[in-house]
């Protein structure tokens, strides 16, 4: 367990440079990489650590590099993940099997837990178990508040600048109506779980994926003997049986391997799964990772757009600190369109395209004839977009 490094009494007695709600990647690797420069940052989370987070749980190749740049490799290798080979699609019966570039399949709460020490041991505070939730901007004011659901004590937590990284985005938790969440129509929705009781079928180094006609879930090992589920699934759907039923069906409608013990673990769910914020900043505020926006990911991008993002929120929020400007919320808005909601596009069609069995069964075909076609999206999902990110360039042209 990660025990917090400060109370929340003290955590009100403080003015920090910066808060950052929400401990998941994006959260903790902007917390890891203030700190480092110097900066006051507290770094709050509404769950206790380590956590059960429902993900597919795998880091693709950008996400692997960005973590390296945050000197961060040797402790991803100690969270012993399982490396990742082969990607395996099937639908209607049909497979495809394509070669994965790099990848890392790893627990999320091991991964989660090392990214919060890494920023404790930078300098960041820890705050676990406390719903913040912004207050109102106070015209003229130099400082946020957060408010805090202790009864005992109303007193704000304070910041000159917050960082949101709360997770997928709802409007719960903020009220600026900018900050608006804006849902996809008819998005699939999440659940998955985590088992240890599975078909032989299931190798390590494989996402294994089927597509069937009320969604698709994605299967992958993870540290030996766990195999982590994790599925976009339709309302309808889920809403006439429940989560673990239509991943049966899904599965079997595909022609993978199922048993019913693989299914009986601890489900959770998400609400719909691509969603954006109307605009991703307000008056002292920069949201950052799945918060600011989300689309389906397949191989592991969704991992990659929260460290890609964190790393490029951190000038913005330098620059926030030291002298706020209105400017900064048009700045971090058209920096991370940029940067890291143009490069959702890819999942976002792939996503449309998966809503049709009959469409993926076609392209299983011709990939199948032609896998260099298939191998040519997987290696475009996995490339290293640091220099779009971090370049010289964006970096002074982007915080000046």
């Amino acid at each position: 367990m990660i025990r917090s490094t400060t109370s929340l009494d003290d955590a009100r007695d403080c003015v920090w440079d910066v808060i950052v709600v929400g401990a998941g990647p994006a959260g903790s690797v902007a917390a890891l990489e203030l700190a480092r420069r110097g900066f006051k940052v507290l770094l709050a989370d509404r769950s206790e650590f380590p956590r059960h987070k429902l993900c597919g749980a795998c880091l693709n190749g950008d996400a692997i590099a960005g973590l390296r740049e945050l000197n961060l490799a040797e402790a991803v290798k100690q969270l012993h993940g399982e490396p990742l080979h082969q990607f395996s699609l099937r639908a209607g019966g049909r497979p495809l099997s394509l070669t994965l570039p790099v990848g890392i399949a790893v627990s999320r709460s091991r991964l989660d837990a090392m990214l919060v020490e890494s920023a404790i041991n930078a300098g960041a505070e820890f705050l676990s178990g406390v719903r913040l939730e912004l207050e109102p901007e106070q015209p003229g004011d130099d400082v946020r508040r957060l408010s805090t659901t202790d009864r005992n004590d109303s007193r704000p937590v304070v910041a000159r600048v917050i960082v949101m990284a709360t997770g997928l985005p709802n409007d719960r938790g903020t009220s600026d109506a900018g900050l608006t969440v804006v849902p996809a129509r008819n998005s699939r929705i999440g659940a998955g779980t985590t088992t240890t009781t599975f078909p032989a079928e299931y190798v390590p180094g494989t996402i294994f994926m089927a597509v069937g006609r009320s969604g698709y879930v994605g299967l992958t090992r993870t540290n030996g003997d766990a195999l982590n589920i994790a599925a976009a699934l339709d309302h309808k759907a889920v809403r006439e049986t429940n989560p673990r039923s239509v991943c049966e069906g899904i599965l079997k409608e595909a022609g993978f391997a199922v048993s019913p013990e693989m299914f009986c673990g601890d489900w959770r769910g998400t609400v719909g799964l691509t969603r954006h914020r109307q605009t991703p900043a307000a008056t002292r505020v920069l949201v950052v990772g799945d918060a600011a926006g989300y689309v389906e990911p397949f191989t592991g991008e969704g991992m990659a757009w929260a460290i890609r993002g964190a790393q490029a929120v951190v000038p913005f929020v330098e620059r926030a600190v030291v002298d706020w400007n209105a400017s900064i919320i048009q700045d971090w808005t058209r920096s991370l369109r940029q940067k890291v909601t143009r490069r959702q596009r890819r999942c976002r069609v792939l996503a449309r395209v998966l809503k049709y069995p009959t469409m993926v069964r076609t392209l299983v075909r011709i990939v199948s004839a032609m896998p260099s076609l298939g191998e040519a999206v997987i290696r475009q999902l996995n490339t290293e977009h640091c220099d779009e990110l971090l370049n010289p360039r964006t970096r002074h042209s982007g915080a000046a």
